[in-house]
């Protein structure tokens, strides 16, 4: 636009003045996109990548041993992992709710989607260090079996 700050300023004023309403506030992101999911966050650790992407990899690795641990359990033991598969799951926290930025000016919108985003994060990680803590056990309790046969 090319134009000087009082410039800018005196423009808003005048829209103001008759009945509009103009910020020039324009709120700064603190978090940082995440290469591996896209996703904004508030933490990337030394890989680079987020706690949320990191937990998922780890919990892809522990489900990958115990599915090689598996077939080298007793076929009765196997049968009763198999039916208890679908009763295993880790609790969660109830989810942060939005915030509703219909009344909110558009920095206070940016501020409320930013710490929502954050407070995901923080929920998102939560959920699934619990998940990675019961495939942990789980995978130990097998390796216990196998290593008895």
């Amino acid at each position: 636009m090319r134009l000087s700050k009082n410039q800018l300023d005196n423009a808003r004023r005048v829209i103001n003045a008759s009945g509009g309403h103009v910020s020039l506030r324009c709120y700064r992101h603190r978090l940082e996109l995440c290469p591996s999911c896209g996703c904004r966050r508030a933490t990337l650790g030394k890989d680079g990548i987020c706690e949320p992407c990191r937990r998922q990899r780890q919990l892809a690795a522990i489900e990958a041993r115990i599915a090689e641990l598996l077939p080298r359990l007793t076929a009765e033991e196997r049968r009763t992992y198999e039916r208890t598969e679908c009763g295993r799951e880790s609790r969660a926290d109830p989810m942060p709710k939005p915030p509703d930025a219909s009344h909110m000016s558009r920095y206070a919108a940016d501020k409320a989607a930013e710490e929502h985003d954050a407070a995901m994060e923080r929920w998102l990680c939560r959920y699934l260090y619990r998940r990675v803590k019961a495939a942990q056990k789980r995978k130990e309790r097998i390796e216990k079996k196998v290593s008895k046969s």
